[in-house]
């Protein structure tokens, strides 16, 4: 306070204080020699009333928990169609325009129906599942890897015309 007056301060400093013509200026009185604790620094009514929120806390928690009941057992884990699952995927892929992963689930799916027809273990590369797939069924290795690991579909057509050319490749693994 007593360099208040320097530099221009003093009337930003007053002004920022309050308009009012009167300016109440407080001087504490606490004794240098004793430190104040913090409960001489709080409102004497403040330590009843944190007595009572924490009573108050208590009861609510036992109020809301006797409100929910007993605990039941669910039966886990819920079963889902694997229909519903694959429509549903299927929706969120069409709504997020994912044609890259839409194409690329159809494919995998494809790919790993087929070799395991033809008796190829799921760690074969991918070498060996075109092989195996241009001799079962006399197409080109590199027209069946164009259909399974060829570029995403630019639009929903050409995805649709994915998906009907994957399911006669598998037609065509797959004799029924």
């Amino acid at each position: 306070n007593g360099s208040i007056d320097e530099e221009g301060n003093a009337a930003l400093a007053l002004r920022s204080l309050g308009r009012q013509p009167t300016l109440v200026w407080f001087v504490p009185t606490v004794d240098a020699a004793a430190d104040p604790g913090i409960g001489d620094l709080l409102p004497p009514a403040s330590g009843p009333l944190a007595g009572l929120i924490v009573v108050v806390a208590v009861l609510a928690a036992f109020w809301r928990g006797r409100a929910l009941g007993r605990v039941v057992s669910e039966p886990l884990p819920v079963t889902v169609s694997s229909v519903e699952t694959t429509l549903g995927r299927g929706r969120l892929y069409r709504a997020s325009r994912a044609r890259g992963h839409s194409a690329a689930a159809l494919r995998a799916g494809s790919a790993v129906r087929s070799a395991a027809r033809l008796g190829l273990p799921r760690s074969a590369g991918a070498s060996t599942v075109i092989d195996a797939l241009a001799h079962a069924t006399g197409r080109r290795p590199g027209e069946i890897a164009a259909l399974l690991y060829g570029p995403p579909p630019a639009h929903d057509t050409e995805l649709v015309a994915l998906a009907a050319a994957l399911t006669q490749l598998e037609s065509e693994v797959h004799p029924t």
